[in-house]
């Protein structure tokens, strides 16, 4: 009997379909993020991402998002704002990521890695 080996085609293919079930498992963690702020009285904005983030960056990978938050109509801008949420979104997932834990912090930057990317 022979062993049936899958044909998973070019080494970019393999990567794309492992970049979609990460999408996958990013949205559905960001839902429960989103989720959790909502349920803390936070109101969060997805940021926009526009030009600011360039062709490699995880953000135009979709495994990345700047989450603004705000409470009681004020944007809150310091990463310590996010610590509660950041280490929330790190317990989802292995691979989450969160900018308050970067050598230069980033604390609404909310990611799944990829590629060796944060």
């Amino acid at each position: 009997m022979t062993e049936f080996i899958p044909d998973y085609g070019t080494k970019k293919d393999i990567e794309n379909r492992k970049l979609g079930e990460l999408r996958k498992t990013f949205t559905r963690n960001l839902v429960l993020l989103l989720t959790f702020m909502l349920n803390k009285n936070y109101y969060p904005m997805l940021g926009r991402d526009g030009e600011k983030h360039k062709l490699y960056s995880l953000h135009f990978d979709g495994l990345a998002v700047d989450v603004i938050l705000t409470k009681n109509d004020t944007v809150l801008t310091k990463t310590s704002d996010h610590l509660e949420f950041g280490l929330y979104w790190m317990s989802l997932d292995p691979l989450n990521c969160w900018g308050g834990d970067f050598s230069n912090p980033d604390g609404n930057h909310y990611s799944m890695s990829y590629l060796g990317k944060k």
